[in-house]
């Protein structure tokens, strides 16, 4: 990939989007590598000891609730992961990443990472801010779990699939039924109360998200 578009994407991304020119020039020497749909990127077992940005294609990140495999979010162009495998000693990453269809993943290893944190403030303050959206977003995902209300369940479902850039999205109720532990009936009728509401719009298993602060407040009912 030519540097002037790795850079034109990373200029666009939230953490990077203020990075001074030098910051970039590093950032678009470090490791782009391609993936197939459904291969592996991190594993518990088996991770990249640093932060990963995608810069094509689409990716998944899936925990475990119990013996359920539950998606926790996707992650389009720009987006970041792999802030859980930095400067935490030897332990198992948090949850496996896949690619969901032909992606490419610029690889920034922690010792660059913590060289531009020292030299670039712009980035480090970015980052931060980064980490503290990721803290909200899994304190969602806790009260999601632990809630007995099937909307409010659905809803951070659709939360944590939706796209970083938005728009329309496919939707798989017999899967979201499996992974929540509730009837697909109800899925549907949760699909339907929040389609009255005005938050989104369901049909043929694609969803559009209308109004997400409201879907993010459908979480907390």
């Amino acid at each position: 990939m030519k540097e002037e578009t790795l850079g034109k994407i990373l200029s666009q991304s939230p953490v990077f989007s203020g990075a001074s020119h030098d910051t970039l020039a590093r950032l678009c020497s470090c490791n782009v590598r391609g993936f197939r749909g459904g291969e592996t990127i991190y594993s518990p077992a088996s991770f990249f000891r640093g932060i990963g940005m995608v810069i094509s294609g689409t990716l998944a990140v899936h925990g475990k609730n119990g013996e359920r495999d539950i998606l926790l979010r996707t992650i389009d162009k720009g987006g970041i992961f792999g802030a859980a495998a930095l400067f935490g000693g030897n332990g198992e990453y948090v949850s496996t990443v896949s690619a969901k269809k032909k992606s490419e993943v610029l690889f920034v290893p922690e010792e660059t990472l913590s060289e531009i944190f020292m030299l670039d403030s712009g980035v480090s303050l970015a980052y931060i801010r980064f980490l503290t959206e990721r803290i909200r977003f899994l304190n969602g995902k806790i009260t999601g779990f632990s809630t007995p209300d099937t909307e409010s369940a659905v809803a951070l479902s659709l939360l944590s699939a939706m796209p970083e850039s938005g728009g329309e999205f496919s939707v798989n109720a017999s899967r979201m039924s499996y992974a929540l532990g509730i009837g697909r009936a109800s899925v549907y009728r949760a699909f339907a109360s929040l389609s009255e509401d005005g938050i989104i719009t369901y049909g043929n298993g694609r969803v559009t998200v209308l109004d997400k602060a409201r879907l993010y407040g459908a979480t907390r009912k």
